[in-house]
């Protein structure tokens, strides 16, 4: 499902989108394909295409994707197994991430987690993934969060949260607090 009004007009002026489908791998994957049905790649930049032409074809696929690209000026927060899909409750630890970056803010393609859009980029050199010790709230999803401000993308739903703003805010000291607390520096904190 895409909600192609609510997503932020920053990223859909950026030419750095994608469609995706379902494939089964070990598990379930989202593999990123170019609006033609080829392959994309989160890494090549000539596979991406328009929002609109994303949106335009998003009937055909499971969804569409945005590309975090190579000028590493967005960034994206994944939040795992944060959202039960029935009643739209959110684990307080999410919540307390969501309140604390206060940008663009959406439900996941499962239902059962949020991603968050910011302006910025992270403090480390790739993207990150760390467990989160906390209430399991989803069935098939072990809260986790997730960080990437290049070489990957994030499906996009348009489902927003509600009272979260429509624009990418700057993320970075945000992001500042959330490293030292979930990514523990092994020398010192991020400043």
């Amino acid at each position: 499902m895409l909600i192609a009004k609510n997503v932020p007009q920053c990223l859909k002026e950026l030419r750095q989108w994608v469609c995706w489908k379902t494939i089964m791998r070990d598990r379930p994957t989202k593999m990123p394909l170019q609006e033609t049905g080829l392959p994309a790649s989160s890494t090549d930049p000539k596979t991406w295409t328009t929002f609109e032409h994303a949106a335009e074809r998003a009937d055909k696929f499971d969804g569409i994707g945005f590309v975090f690209g190579p000028e590493r000026t967005f960034f994206g927060i994944d939040l795992d197994g944060c959202r039960d899909p029935e009643t739209g409750r959110v684990a307080e630890w999410a919540r307390e991430i969501i309140l604390l970056f206060n940008s663009y803010a959406e439900v996941s393609p499962s239902y059962t987690g949020v991603k968050i859009f910011c302006r910025g980029r992270l403090p480390f050199d790739s993207g990150k993934k760390v467990a989160v010790a906390a209430e399991r709230i989803s069935a098939d999803k072990e809260p986790a969060i997730e960080v990437y401000d290049h070489g990957r993308y994030f499906a996009v739903t348009g489902i927003t949260l509600r009272g979260m703003p429509n624009d990418c805010i700057d993320g970075t000291e945000g992001m500042k607090h959330v490293a030292n607390v979930y990514f523990k520096p092994t020398e010192k904190p991020v400043t």
